[in-house]
């Protein structure tokens, strides 16, 4: 835009010269005064045409070929104003504001009736931080047009930018003494008022609407606030105490009372108050919802107040039966204390009432997954599927029910499917693909298995869970045994007190024939286990076999029947006091 200042250094320049009595053809230039230029119709024309012209590139956004035909304009029509209101309009838009002000003080100057060219004026005086200059250009637009609240509120607004407090008052008390008591009115001076520490003459103005208007409770809720906010806790009781008297079902009275006695340390009012305001049926949902979720944040400080949140909650979804929002905030709280079939409970009541919010479906889920009700959990996903056919974390988890249920086949298929929906997450990818391993195993598809497991360990090498099935899965079928060994060696170092990532290494150990090296890593399974597992306990019998210890190992076999569902495999090895290979 450089390049367009120089060409009208001399136009700003004329035009502060040019007196406010000029006719509209009258300019002078240089100081030196011109006589009246009366333009031939050529001249008209052109300066029309070119009018327009600019005109439609200032519509296009081609600003910099606007102020080029306007400046034409200019060269043909020095006193042309309504040109000048156009460039003053382009400069004030695109923050040159000080070329703005030569112009639109020029087609002031040119045409003093003309509004529109005022009201620029006063827009580019402020962007000039002139304020007592927009001042005076609304105090002049209010002689033209004294009933104008719109000039009125622009006048004050300047003013309280200028800093000049008083004065905005004053302004907004000339415009209630014109049309009475106005309530946007009466906030606005409060609120100055406020701002100059004058707190009685702003106690002053809500009084003002209280006395016009006696039974409105909203406004003894004002007062009570202003009270408040301003440590004048005794007042404020009273308001609050009135605004009970005068509006009883006001549930904000409620909310307002407990925030006052949490303020001067009366805790168990408080709570009284709140339990109230939730009682209340017309007490808006979103604002119990917001005081809920500060319970969330602040109980996990201080545990104590969980038994209040949860009590609130339950007054909650009575109140609102019919409210989704309410059962999922309870069934948030209940997940958080570990109460799974009651959050479970709670979050199915909220999709039964809104089926659409993907948060809570996504939350049953996983409420499915840890209380490992799987058969639950794939009718459920599939439900979430057919209502959010784009969210891949619903394939991953319906993939993963699918498999606990022994559904190898639809599990495969839904993971696929869902692969495509991602996104670029590696860890997700990854969680994809490492389930696809789980499902290919269970269909004996043993080199998709792999690939999938290869695929897996390449977006997050370090996966554990990945690294420990993989090398079991190698061990199982005697294939790749070395390589299975370094994967699980690895999966113990990532996680070494994993009790089933532990046993992986020993069985791989094992299956080397590294006999006294698996016995070791089987017990350290075994000492790190919080139950004595079957698949652990037939381990170390078959490596106690393999060391010549029939009988210890005899010993082991008989435990992992006994708690543990016996395979064909175990009975043969105990019936016939021997070790048979898989």
């Amino acid at each position: 835009m450089k390049s367009l200042i120089r060409p009208y250094l001399f136009l700003i320049l004329t035009a502060t010269l040019v007196g406010t009595g000029c006719k509209s053809h009258e300019v002078a230039q240089s100081g030196v005064s011109s006589k009246t230029k009366v333009l031939d119709e050529k001249d008209q024309l052109t300066v029309t045409r070119l009018f327009y012209s600019a005109a439609k590139e200032k519509v296009l956004g081609n600003l910099d070929i606007a102020v080029n035909l306007y400046n034409q304009c200019l060269r043909i029509d020095p006193a042309n104003h309504a040109v000048m209101y156009e460039l003053a309009t382009v400069f004030n838009n695109t923050g040159r504001y000080e070329d703005a002000l030569g112009f639109a003080r020029k087609a002031v100057s040119l045409d003093p009736q003309n509004k529109w060219y005022q009201l620029l004026l006063a827009k580019v005086c402020m962007n000039n931080r002139l304020y007592e200059d927009a001042i005076s250009v609304y105090r002049r637009l209010l002689k033209d047009d004294p009933e104008n609240l719109e000039y009125v509120y622009e006048l004050a607004a300047v003013q309280i930018t200028a800093g000049k407090l008083e004065a905005a008052i004053k302004t907004y008390q000339e415009v209630e003494d014109r049309m009475g008591l106005d309530e946007d009115l009466i906030v606005q001076k409060e609120r100055l008022y406020l701002r100059m520490g004058k707190v009685t003459e702003a106690v002053a103005e809500i009084n003002k609407l209280i006395q016009s208007n006696p039974a409105e409770g909203r406004y003894y809720g004002m007062l009570a606030e202003l009270y408040f906010a301003n440590d004048m806790e005794e007042e404020a009781l009273k308001a609050f105490l009135k605004l009970k008297e005068v509006d009883p079902e006001n549930p904000i009275v409620h909310f307002s009372l407990a925030d006052y006695y949490r303020s001067i340390g009366q805790d168990d009012k408080s709570f009284e108050e709140l339990k109230a305001g939730f009682q209340q049926e017309n007490a808006n949902i979103d604002t119990k919802i917001k005081i809920l979720l500060s319970y969330y944040s602040i109980s996990e400080t201080y545990p104590a107040l969980t038994g209040q949140a949860m009590e609130l909650c339950d007054i909650m979804v009575r109140t609102h039966p019919n409210e989704p929002k309410a059962f999922a905030m309870y069934g948030d709280f209940l997940y958080r204390e570990n109460k799974l079939e009651e959050a479970r409970d709670a979050f199915r009541k909220a999709i039964s009432l809104d089926h659409e919010k993907f948060a809570v479906w996504k939350q049953l889920l996983i409420i499915e997954s840890e209380l490992e009700d799987f058969p639950a959990m794939a009718e459920e996903s599939q439900k979430a599927l057919e209502l959010f056919p784009t969210q891949g974390l619903i394939y991953l988890l319906n993939g993963l029910a699918n498999i606990q249920t022994k559904d190898f086949k639809k599990a495969v298929d839904v993971l696929n499917a869902g692969l495509d929906f991602a996104q670029d997450d590696a860890v997700v990818k990854g969680q994809f693909f490492t389930n696809l391993g789980d499902a290919y195993h269970g269909l004996n598809q043993h080199r998709e298995s792999d690939g999938a497991y290869e695929k897996a360990l390449t977006l997050e090498p370090r996966n554990a869970y990945v690294l420990n099935n993989y090398s079991y899965y190698l061990s199982l079928r005697g294939d790749s045994l070395n390589k299975a060994a370094r994967m699980a060696e690895k999966a113990t170092v990532i996680e070494p007190n994993n009790a089933s990532f532990l046993d992986t290494y020993g069985w791989v150990m094992f299956r080397l024939e590294k006999y006294e090296e698996a016995e070791k890593w089987i017990k350290k399974a075994m000492e790190l286990s919080d139950k004595d597992r079957p698949t652990i306990l037939e381990h170390y019998g078959d490596i106690l076999f393999k060391l010549g210890r029939t009988e210890e190992a005899l010993e082991y076999w008989h435990k992992a029947r006994a708690i543990g569902l016996p395979s064909q495999l175990l009975e043969k090895k105990i019936n016939d006091r021997r070790y048979y290979d898989q």
